[in-house]
């Protein structure tokens, strides 16, 4: 498996570690404009003596269409809450999965385009990363809206 990372600061770094505690058969890719993220550990604690493209073995690209290329199976999308749309939506047209770190995005601007490209492809092929979703109170207040018959 290939999968992307947009954005490896503290939350990208956490998705990292989470998907190397599931599965160690992934070839892991980062586009990294600045690479200025220090490596943290899982207590967010910079790391010195290592770099984040050492420690989990990272194929690094400056630019998205290069890594694109790539054909990674899913694109992990950590970076600026601004830009999330408009990765996604180049991650789709390349037919990549997409996980994106809440919240979609900051503007409406290009979210319909985006849900319409995932609808075109047959399948789902996106997920907002919201920790909270699997909470049991908020499980069972779901729960319990559903279960309420409305009338008026």
């Amino acid at each position: 498996m290939k999968a992307l990372f947009v954005g490896l600061g503290s939350v990208g770094q956490r998705h990292l570690r989470n998907l190397l505690t599931i599965t160690s058969d992934v070839e892991i890719m980062a586009v990294r404009t600045t690479r200025t993220a220090p490596l943290l550990s899982d207590k967010n604690k910079v790391q010195t003596g290592a770099t984040i493209k050492e420690r989990y073995n990272v194929s690094e690209f400056e630019y998205l269409s290069d890594a694109l290329k790539e054909k990674p199976d899913i694109v992990f999308i950590t970076n600026p809450t601004s830009m999330h749309v408009k990765v996604a939506q180049r991650a789709i047209e390349a037919g990549a999965f997409v996980f994106i770190e809440k919240p979609l995005s900051d503007q409406w601007e290009g979210v319909e385009k985006l849900l319409k490209s995932e609808k075109d492809c047959g399948q789902k092929k996106i997920i907002i990363g919201y920790q909270y979703r699997f909470h049991p109170a908020l499980k069972l207040i779901k729960r319990s809206l559903e279960a309420v018959s409305y009338t008026h």
